[in-house]
């Protein structure tokens, strides 16, 4: 049915039974009201820019689009890479609503997107012959599932590259004891050559100066960027940031990682001023009562104390620690490990030392969007992971489950110690004045005010004085303070052109495309100024 439905965009005259995304139209609109200099500028002689969109994720496709048209305002030369073929399997979609995938819709909701914009792109089918894909598939198709992770095509270790992309697909961690997993690896691996020898053949061709890219995660941006790697050609990634319609951007990393190291010298030791550490303790109590970009998780909250205290059986006068789980596939866990081999070597080390410690009490939450993001839901729950291992909780031990309408913060106001692995709780609990031992590799971890241990036997030992942990000093929660206005106000930065709708579509924020000349939209400035002259993409004051 749902095919069916996406079928129908491959027919101009039968888009009609199908309702148009209304951005469209609205896009149209804008670029008949806007000045033809504006329309269709000159071809510049300035930086060579690739935009790598290959999915046709819409507000990312908007927002591509916009910084392409705003860079070509200022002179650059753009060019466009999308996909517009029938790859066996991508990260258009996930398998809640996959195979088959929409290709029929991503492909002409992209092209007629360029096509209101005025841009041409190059496409895979372009790069790769029919008789390449048959022979790459037939090579595949021989391949045993011991073999999946170590597979090289064209030089490229597309068996590791694609891993994150099958997790993400499959929404679990743990992708050997998966049933679908042999399948979607497989899948994986064929589209992976595809795009693997597409993008070394249009590096080629287009030998560009900067690559933009979404994530830098998901197969086809991970083997972009080795490539670039490869080649020495610098690249700027970029995600969603955690306020609504606000972007996060890097220069030759991983935007998700939210990596400061480069400026958090300087921030460290620049105090804020008033109107700063009012900005972020209104927004921090935002978040704690469920606004903001938490309310998606939280469609009721249960914050009072005592309730929790009575409902959790807590002993007030024992000390309370406090983990914080991920989901286990995200991107911010893949990958990220420092003291362990994975979240669930963090866990069972925990739960074994609280049995084996009675005079603690130990509190798992586990993060609600297991269940609370629509079409996302996670196939491994940390909840059956745990009740797995441990069938029987020691009794100083509480899971939250995901279901649990039980405030992640009420729970942080009860801890004595705040356990964490990636989680962005580590930082607003130090902020809360508890001492933090973070587990995983997370952007602030390494800042001066939280605990890492390196190692399993360093983590243990810091759960054996978590007892007497000192809360952070005054110079610490400072520290912590100044961090954390960085990461939230200058690191976040707005994207005022395009809102995002609940209803998966998207409304444009401005009437022609003058928005879009230099000097009009300073947050787009900022932005391309950053892609063009590789400048710092942080808001100033």
């Amino acid at each position: 049915m749902r095919d069916g439905k996406y079928a129908l965009w491959k027919y101009p005259l039968l888009r009609r039974i199908v309702p148009q995304p209304t951005e469209l139209d609205q896009l149209r609109h804008i670029t008949a009201a806007s000045n033809p200099a504006d329309t269709n500028p000159p071809i510049g002689n300035g930086s060579n820019i690739l935009i790598f969109m290959p999915r046709a994720w819409s507000v990312h496709v908007a927002q591509d689009l916009l910084v392409a048209h705003s860079l070509r305002l200022r002179g650059a030369q753009v060019q466009l890479y999308t996909c517009d073929t029938r790859l066996p399997i991508c990260n258009i979609a996930n398998h809640h609503t996959a195979p088959p995938m929409p290709c029929h819709f991503c492909q002409s909701y992209t092209r007629q997107m360029l096509s209101i914009m005025g841009f041409s792109a190059s496409h895979l089918h372009h790069l790769v012959s029919p008789s390449e894909r048959q022979e790459i598939e037939s090579h595949i198709a021989q391949l045993s599932p011991t073999q999946f992770a170590s597979h090289v095509d064209s030089g490229l270790p597309i068996g590791q590259m694609v891993q994150i992309s099958v997790r993400w697909f499959l929404n679990s961690g743990n992708i050997a004891t998966d049933p679908l997993a042999e399948q979607t690896f497989r899948h994986f691996l064929i589209s992976g050559a595809l795009v693997g020898r597409a993008a070394q053949r249009l590096l080629a061709q287009k030998k560009p100066d900067t690559i933009y890219l979404l994530n830098g995660l998901f197969f086809e941006e991970q083997i972009l960027i080795h490539l670039a790697r490869e080649q020495g050609i610098h690249f700027v990634t970029h995600e969603g940031g955690f306020h609504a319609d606000s972007k996060v951007f890097a220069h030759n990393g991983i935007a998700g990682y939210y990596d400061l190291a480069a400026v958090w010298p300087t921030y460290a030791q620049t105090p804020l001023t008033p109107a700063q550490h009012t900005q972020l303790t209104e927004y921090l109590q935002q978040r704690r009562t469920g606004g903001k970009d938490v309310a998606q998780y939280y469609p009721h909250l249960v914050s009072e104390q005592a309730e929790i205290i009575t409902q959790l059986g807590l002993d007030t006068q024992r000390p309370i620690l406090v983990a914080f789980s991920n989901i286990l596939w995200d991107s911010a866990v893949l990958d990220r490990h420092e003291a362990f081999a994975s979240l669930e070597a963090w866990l069972t080390t925990t739960i074994e030392f609280a049995a084996n410690h009675p005079q603690i009490q130990l509190i798992i939450r586990v993060h609600p969007a297991e269940i609370r993001l629509a079409l996302r839901e996670t196939r491994q729950k940390v909840g059956d992971f745990i009740t797995q291992q441990f069938p029987h909780l020691p009794p100083n031990v509480r899971l939250i489950p995901a279901e649990s309408s039980i405030s992640s913060y009420t729970l942080m106001e009860l801890a004595q110690v705040g356990l964490v692995y990636t989680s962005t709780v580590g930082l607003e609990m130090t902020l809360m004045g508890k001492p933090v031992i973070v587990a995983g590799q997370t952007h602030y971890a390494h800042k001066g005010f939280t605990h890492q241990p390196t190692n399993p036997a360093t983590y243990t030992q810091l759960l054996a004085q978590a007892a007497e942990l000192p809360p952070p000093t005054p110079a610490q929660l400072e520290l912590a303070q100044r961090y954390a206005h960085l990461f939230f106000f200058r690191l976040m930065l707005p994207f005022p052109l395009v809102t995002a709708l609940t209803n998966g579509r998207l409304r444009f924020n401005f009437e022609t495309l003058a928005a879009l000349r230099p000097g009009t939209t300073p947050l787009l400035d900022l932005v391309c100024e950053g892609i063009l002259h590789q400048r710092p993409f942080l808001l100033a004051d």
